[in-house]
């Protein structure tokens, strides 16, 4: 859980980049999903 909080810390940073709070938004939600889609799935 430490990784997760420290990605949001490092996004978090970067929110002075986005003029508006939309276009940061859909960054936040793009970073996350190419992230966790690299992810290994468990083994069933």
């Amino acid at each position: 859980m430490e990784l997760y909080a420290r990605i949001e810390q490092i996004l978090k940073t970067l929110r002075p980049a986005f003029s508006r709070e939309v276009p940061y938004a859909w960054f936040v939600l793009m970073m996350w999903g190419l992230l966790l889609s690299h992810q290994p799935s468990p083994a069933m």
